[in-house]
């Protein structure tokens, strides 16, 4: 019976020397020995921002449009248009740099039982952890060249693209004793004028509309058999009426661009502001000296929910000392972020930024107890879960 009181004493002991302390790399004034140094993640936004490219290219008929055709709104230059058609905004986490951490304890078993991901960031204690692997990302904008467009009208006519011309000349030829002029036919070729084959143009798009005409209305003189012979038609002489008509009216081509922006929020202000690029509608993306441009911005607003921690941490009277028992996690706090053109908001999100949050202390009483396991949230720093 004494034995087993001795062993219950003993296990108190040394329960009660067990001690669990963290100290701030940045203000640590020692080295510690067998320490374990950990990180608390910091938020940095990703910013995804998907641009419309839009080329218009003028047609060689584009002045012949109204005199042939009876169209007016054709493309008269050759012009680029930019506009943002999307915003995705995400977050992910890095270590953050104020807040490493050196973890010392006498007690094997929280030493052996953390476990930190690939950057060094907490993930729990006496746990096995399973979340995936973050996504790098880079602060640089992610775009890969592409050539520009060019367009190529080579399909201008179903006629030659020359006239023979017939001139009649005269030769005097001498027959006896007098000359006689003899009338010589001469050919030559002359280039069409842009006016000539701009008028072939358009009386093959009229043409093209009467043969459609005539297949709809079943008045080809080749009998057609079948729905889908007709359909096939009607498509392929749709496609050569719009292919012609560009000669006049021009060709437009749009493609997608998705540019990558890494912002990270400054813990010390309330409101953070930052431009991520300027855009112009000419142009696209371009240096901020460019006067026609307008700026793109990302706004960062701390909504402060966690300040009523703060103060009441506040209360508590701590030690004049660097060294913390317990363990240093974090309580994230929400953020409003929105992107803006100019003045006008274009993109808004909620979402949780850990270093807007409070640091708090996890009590090195439930870090003794070698049954407890903790699981910390690796893009935010607080706890998921605590449980035996």
């Amino acid at each position: 019976m004494i034995k087993i009181i001795s062993v219950v004493l003993l296990i108190f002991a040394i329960s009660a020397c067990t001690s669990v302390k963290v100290v701030n790399v940045n203000e640590a004034e020692k080295y510690y020995d067998g320490g374990i140094i950990y990180s608390l993640p910091e938020t940095v936004l990703q910013i995804d921002v998907e641009l419309k490219k839009t080329t218009y290219i003028r047609g060689p008929f584009f002045e012949y449009a109204e005199k042939y055709l009876n169209i007016n709104n054709v493309i008269k230059k050759n012009h680029t248009e930019w506009e943002i058609i999307n915003v995705d905004i995400n977050s992910i986490a890095e270590p953050d740099y104020n807040n490493y951490f050196v973890l010392k304890s006498n007690n094997k078993t929280i030493m052996n039982g953390l476990t930190l991901n690939e950057k060094g960031v907490i993930e729990s204690i006496n746990l096995v952890s399973k979340s995936p692997k973050s996504v790098e990302s880079d602060n640089l904008i992610i775009d890969i060249a592409k050539p520009e467009i060019e367009a190529q009208f080579t399909d201008l006519s179903i006629k030659r693209n020359i006239n023979e011309l017939q001139d009649t000349v005269y030769k005097k030829v001498k027959q006896d004793t007098s000359f006689v002029r003899v009338p010589i036919i001469r050919k030559q070729l002359e280039k069409k004028s842009i006016n000539e084959k701009a008028e072939e143009a358009a009386n093959f798009i009229i043409k093209l509309r009467k043969r459609r005409f005539k297949v709809l209305t079943a008045q080809t003189e080749t009998q057609i058999s079948g729905t889908g012979s007709v359909q096939s038609m009607i498509a392929e002489l749709d496609k050569l009426e719009e292919e012609y008509l560009s000669l006049f009216i021009g060709k437009k081509y749009e493609e997608t661009i998705i540019k990558n922006f890494t912002y990270t929020p400054n813990k010390s202000k309330d409101l953070n502001v930052s431009i991520l690029f300027n855009l112009s509608k000419e142009n696209g993306i371009v240096s901020k000296e460019d006067q026609s441009s307008q700026q793109v911005i990302v706004k960062v607003i701390n909504d402060g929910k966690t300040k009523v921690i703060d103060s009441y941490l506040a209360k508590k009277e701590e030690e004049k000392t660097k060294e913390i028992k317990g363990l240093v996690y974090r309580i994230p706090d929400l953020a409003s972020v929105q992107v803006l053109l100019g003045e006008d908001v274009i993109a808004r999100k909620k979402l949780l930024v850990a270093q807007f949050g409070t640091l708090t202390t996890l009590p090195e009483t439930i870090l003794k107890n070698k049954n407890v396991q903790i699981r910390f949230n690796p893009l935010f720093g607080n706890i998921e879960q605590i449980f035996q």
